[in-house]
């Protein structure tokens, strides 16, 4: 949130690549139904907005955590239970990764042919990374058997987030900490499975 003289504002960013259907559902359409004093105002990337909210914004004077904005009744997040080992954030993140909540990063393998894989890196555990990419959706929450045998098959395993089967796998903390190198080819590795599992299970090109 950012704060200053001619009020406060809660901004929240959809950029090309987020999952639009759940942006909308999950984001936007709540936010239909805030009470006063808040208002809900959508800013697009070229510029066109409400004055008010530029005014905000061009003269707030500091950047304030939600939970300390009173109205909002919020309490500050628990810190990771499993937290995530700086050596590798720093790497991903001056590799032109981008950090999510969790903490997650997020980055995007060129796999050829003009395709792309969304690849992430998450605390699994306490020992353990996990690094993930998308490959279909879920179907009742559920992974479809024939995708969990052919990335068996694969030597993967997978989960679901959200409503999206992840191809999967595990690579300790301390083996990524202290080689980056293996880190990247493990990573590229599973976004070229992920791809070819993709092709194979998802309906268009989903991600």
């Amino acid at each position: 949130m950012v704060t200053g003289p001619v009020g406060t504002a809660m901004h929240i960013y959809g950029s090309p690549d987020v999952d639009s259907d759940w942006f909308f559902r999950a984001v936007m359409q709540p936010l239909d139904h805030v009470a006063a004093p808040w208002t809900k105002e959508v800013v697009f990337m070229t510029g066109t907005g409400s004055p008010a909210v530029a005014n905000v914004f061009n003269s707030a004077t500091a950047g304030v955590p939600v939970w300390e904005i009173p109205r909002l009744g919020l309490t500050p997040p628990e810190p990771p239970a499993h937290p995530f080992p700086e050596s590798v954030a720093t790497f991903l993140l001056n590799s032109g990764w981008h950090e999510l909540d969790g903490p997650v990063y997020k980055g995007v393998l060129d796999v050829g042919g003009g395709r792309s894989q969304v690849l992430l890196v998450g605390s699994a555990d306490q020992e353990n990374l996990g690094l993930m990419s998308p490959i279909c959706k879920a179907v009742g929450d559920q992974v479809p058997p024939v995708v969990a045998l052919a990335a068996a098959n694969a030597g993967y395993r997978t989960s679901v987030i959200v409503d999206l089967v992840m191809l999967e796998t595990l690579m300790p903390k301390l083996e990524a900490a202290a080689d980056q190198h293996d880190l990247v080819n493990r990573l590229t590795a599973l976004g070229h499975a992920a791809d070819l599992l993709e092709q194979q299970f998802a309906e268009g090109d989903e991600f």
